[in-house]
């Protein structure tokens, strides 16, 4: 039932898996002080920079479905951090944008909170510049690999 081969992708996928939310739940740990999750500060300063996104391209941008986008777009909504317009390109399409106590709360919250330096927490201080930069590529290459089974 379990060959070699898928016993050696379930390991692989099983460690990259722990690095990932070992990281996000210290992201989260940050964060939860100042009342948003790394989702919602990713989003903010994203709208920051744009004019507005479509709920699409949000869950694109925080790796989730569109139902999941939808409730992170309401709770950002409900704190009065973005506000939905109608797209005057279609009006079946509603924009996300930031509104101003979105930008406040973006501004409110110092970049070291989700910008961490090496002292605090860095996942690759265990490697030498030249092994982080293999993992990087390996990383991307298994990603690249990953979306071209995906299309």
């Amino acid at each position: 039932m379990n060959s070699p081969q898928e016993k050696k992708i379930s390991g692989i996928l099983e460690k990259i898996s722990a690095v990932h939310l070992t990281w996000k739940r210290y992201i989260q740990k940050e964060l939860s002080a100042y009342g948003i999750t790394p989702q919602q500060i990713y989003v903010l300063r994203r709208l920051a920079r744009n004019n507005f996104l479509f709920p699409a391209q949000i869950a694109r941008l925080v790796f989730c479905d569109r139902p999941t986008a939808t409730v992170i777009i309401k709770n950002m909504e409900r704190q009065g951090w973005v506000s939905r317009e109608q797209d005057p390109d279609n009006r079946k399409r509603r924009r996300i944008c930031i509104t101003p106590a979105g930008q406040a709360k973006l501004a409110s919250i110092p970049e070291s909170a989700y910008r961490t330096s090496k002292t605090e927490f860095d996942p690759l201080a265990c490697f030498t510049e030249q092994e982080q930069a293999a993992l990087e590529q390996l990383l991307t290459k298994l990603t690249e690999h990953l979306r071209q089974l995906q299309a």
